[in-house]
């Protein structure tokens, strides 16, 4: 999938480290420019394949009833995160020229997946990762880009 300057990876990779030792098994989320989009093999390096290989269908994901589900609650059918719960947590004004204007979405997709944790170490919000499919936090994602433009 194309999106815009960057395609988002989720790759299994092993790193060797600079003093050889070998982290097999990693999941990196990696950001790379359109133009050089690639799937990458076991040891990081672009496979000539997968280059060519077709993206998989896209499924079908109901952004309007994971919303309701996942995140309203926090932040609200609007994404302003003005609900009880939402200013408990200090939750950002997902509508707000200033924070969309920070918007990265390998990194929203990296928060979505992984959470959000405060300075002291508490969870602002909970990770996804076991919860959403790699489609359904995308497509959470790309609701959230598409709220600024309402």
């Amino acid at each position: 999938m194309r999106y815009g300057l960057h395609d988002c990876h989720v790759s299994l990779s092993a790193l060797v480290g600079a003093a050889g030792a070998i982290f097999a098994g990693a999941v990196f989320i990696v950001c790379v420019p359109s133009h050089a989009r690639a799937d990458y093999g076991a040891a990081g390096v672009a496979t000539e394949a997968a280059e060519k290989a077709p993206a998989p269908p896209a499924e079908a994901v109901d952004v309007a009833a994971l919303w309701k589900k996942n995140c309203k609650s926090c932040h609200g059918s609007d994404g302003k995160g003005k609900t009880k719960a939402g200013r408990a947590k200090k939750v950002k004004d997902l509508t707000d020229p200033a924070v969309v204007k920070e918007f990265d979405r390998c990194e929203m997709i990296k928060r979505v997946t992984e959470g959000i944790l405060d300075d002291k170490g508490k969870a602002r919000m909970k990770p996804f990762e076991k919860k959403l499919s790699k489609a359904e936090i995308e497509a959470l994602v790309d609701h959230v880009i598409g709220l600024s433009k309402k």
